[in-house]
């Protein structure tokens, strides 16, 4: 791709974000004071902050009165728990019908006997169906629809927890020990009764089973062993690590970072397929077509592949095909609101999974769907603007939360061309790779001004968060990018086209990728137009998701690219990928073979065949890294974070962008802000089951 053919696109882009851009910052909330001149003769009405106060006076003559105007609601707005358990409980009129015929009992006994009570940011009206689009067949994971439920909740802070189907948790004063206490009376989508003893089945019977589980997640075995669970009675759970895990309280029981197919499994249920509770487990299974009686179990163990499967979410499928996900209400949910309103409002919800990506802007636009979140693009904001009318919908901003829209890595331990690993391994090359890159014009053109060009590390909202590293080698200077190259010897072609390799080939870097979820290909396309002015090339591929991961698991790209998530509080201590990269997938094979024996090492087992030990200065931060995940430690977090921005493992360009939220203009209690992102689950802070139809 030459200049030339990127400045005319960047024309035709620049004329459209010009109005795009000022539509972005017209719709950001704010509060004007305006002065109106009004008629009256007794009364006068002001309105403050939206309030109004009706005060009685005698005039004869014109007054001005004070308006305080506000475009949309504060930020501050979220829906908040309650203390106050309500007085009364009321039940959705479409339950209500099934009460009456005897198919379910009244909602006194459906409710849990200790429910969550939610203060929504107004109470809300029962009715209604959710429709949605995913560019996915995942029922569950799309636009915050249908809530992943965990034992803590992710606070709207983004810092700090609150209680979920766990009232309340006590950690140990060395944080290797948690005691959960766990809601009493709640119950399954079927009526069953929630206790402790369907985590002793899970823990026991799924995760220790080497036929359903054949490896452990290493976040559950910190100190190279797994944790301890216990369940002194039905509605208290311990769960003891070997070693200090303080991560363990935001990222798994607040989040659900390493429960990816549990805890929350119906034992009552499951138990019917598991060959240790049912000796016909295994002819069952063939009967109904399963290599193993473990391959069923996994089938019926999700909701993906099974609709019966008895459910804690706010709703509960009904069916599931290539093309829609049909979901109902939940007659058993344990959430209220303070007036006794059994939660959700809505009663129905429907997942269009989507194929193509142009597919679903199509139908945004068109607005086929009540909220729009997941797939929505910046990119497209103008053609959202246009339509938001006509569509009736609105348009809010969220922020994506990720420390990068987009990280680069190069990969150290590329041992398919050593000569490009070299180059790779000289810190001069990334520090001028880095330099080299226009954070402002990807800015400007990608995100219409409203990201912020940055280095890729921690977002700010962190306690550990410094200035210094998000500027690290992050000035574009193209002067000193090539002072770099120049110095590390890689001189240019005699048309001063190319820098060239000490092997006298030209610098080229080739590789796949997959995209989501950030614009990847329209950034990367910008990159190699700024790589290519100091003499570097970047040819790359779009591809599927297993093709690439399998590619960079088998070592064989020699670069990757992901979006930098796990920056905030929440998962940075426990996902590594753009710190330190992964041993294997596509998110990061920046050390690939080197972190795949340090791997292997840390617990006590011989590295595979496929890794590399690594140079001391990797075992360092390796090592930093990992005490900072066991105890937090403030000075080790900047031992780590100071790492990065000297040795740029990942090259950042921008992040916190704007994610557009977009809103059937009848849908309320969703906030007018937010953070989208994966290390908060998304819509899970701001309570989606108290969104309803106005």
């Amino acid at each position: 791709m030459s200049r030339e053919k990127l400045s005319r696109r960047q024309f035709f882009k620049a004329a459209a974000m010009s109005a795009a851009g000022a539509a972005i910052v017209a719709c950001q909330p704010q509060t004007v004071v305006v002065k109106e001149t009004v008629e009256v003769e007794k009364e006068v009405t002001k309105i403050v902050a939206g309030t109004p106060i009706v005060e009685t006076v005698v005039v004869e003559k014109e007054v001005t009165v004070e308006t305080v105007a506000t475009a949309a609601p504060a930020p501050a707005e979220y829906a908040a728990l309650s203390d106050m358990p309500p007085s009364t409980s009321r039940e959705a009129p479409m339950l209500a019908e099934r009460v009456s015929t005897g198919e379910l009992p009244p909602v006194e006994e459906r409710l849990a006997a200790e429910p969550l009570v939610v203060q929504p940011m107004q109470i809300g009206k029962y009715g209604g169906t959710r429709r949605n689009g995913h560019v996915s067949s995942n029922i569950w994971i799309t636009d915050g629809q249908v809530e992943y439920e965990g034992f803590l909740r992710i606070n709207a802070d983004q810092v700090s927890w609150e209680p979920n189907l766990c009232k309340g948790v006590d950690v140990s004063a060395d944080a290797s020990t948690y005691t959960l206490s766990l809601r009493k009376g709640v119950k399954w989508s079927d009526g069953e009764p929630l206790t402790a003893q369907d985590f002793v089945f899970w823990y026991r019977d799924i995760l220790q089973n080497k036929e359903i589980t054949p490896s452990i997640d290493t976040r559950f075995t910190p100190g190279g062993e797994v944790f301890e669970l216990t369940a002194p009675d039905d509605f208290t759970l311990v769960i003891k690590f070997a070693v200090p895990y303080p991560a363990f309280l935001m990222a798994s029981l607040a989040h659900r970072y390493g429960f990816w197919s549990g805890p929350f499994v119906p034992a009552h249920y499951l138990k019917q397929f598991h060959v240790d509770y049912n000796a016909n487990a295994v002819d069952e299974a063939k009967a109904e077509n399963y290599d193993t009686w473990y391959a069923r179990f996994k089938d019926k163990q999700s909701s993906q592949s099974n609709v019966d499967l008895p459910t804690l979410q706010m709703a509960m499928p009904v069916s599931n095909d290539a093309s829609l996900a049909v979901l109902q209400r939940n007659p058993y949910y344990w959430i209220v609101d303070t007036e006794g309103n059994q939660m959700p409002y809505i009663d129905n919800y429907e997942v269009l999974h989507l194929t193509d990506w142009e597919v679903y802007q199509a139908k945004v636009i068109t607005g086929e769907f009540t909220t729009a979140v997941m797939d929505t693009s910046i990119l497209n904001y103008a053609s959202y603007e246009a339509a938001a009318e006509d569509a009736d919908y609105r348009i809010t901003l969220w922020e994506s939360g990720k420390g990068g829209e987009v990280y680069y890595q190069v990969n150290m331990t590329y041992n398919k061309d050593p000569v490009l690993r070299d180059i790779f391994g000289d810190v001069r090359f990334r520090r001028a790779m880095s330099l080299a890159i226009d954070r402002d014009e990807v800015n400007r053109l990608i995100y219409f001004g409203q990201a912020i060009p940055r280095q890729m590390t921690v977002i700010r909202q962190t306690s550990w968060f410094k200035p210094e590293y998000e500027t690290a080698w992050a000035e574009y200077d193209l002067g000193q990018a090539n002072a770099l190259l120049d110095e590390m010897g890689l001189e240019w072609d005699a048309n001063k086209t190319w820098r060239l390799r000490p092997d006298g080939e030209p610098i080229q870097i080739v590789f796949d990728f997959f995209e989501t979820d950030t614009p990847k290909l329209p950034i990367t396309e910008l990159l190699a137009e700024f790589w290519k002015a100091v003499g570097v090339e970047l040819i790359y591929t779009s591809a599927a998701a297993s093709l690439v991961s399998e590619r960079c698991t088998a070592n064989e790209e020699p670069m990757s690219l992901w979006h930098g998530d796990a920056a905030s509080e929440i998962l940075f201590p426990l996902d590594r990928k753009w710190i330190l990269g992964k041993p294997e997938g596509q998110e990061g094979v920046g050390a690939l073979l080197w972190n795949r024996w340090l791997d292997a090492v840390s617990q006590g087992k011989d590295p595979p065949e496929e890794s590399e030990e690594p140079p001391q200065w990797w075992k360092d931060h390796y090592d930093n890294y990992y005490k900072f995940a066991s105890t937090l430690d403030p000075e080790l977090a900047a031992k780590v974070l100071e790492f990065q921005a000297d040795q740029i493992l990942s090259i950042g360009i921008v992040g916190q962008a704007p994610q557009p939220f977009i809103i059937r203009n009848n849908l309320r209690n969703i906030p007018d802000f937010g953070i989208w992102n994966w290390d908060d689950l998304f819509s899970y802070p701001y309570h989606a089951e108290t969104y309803f139809f106005e």
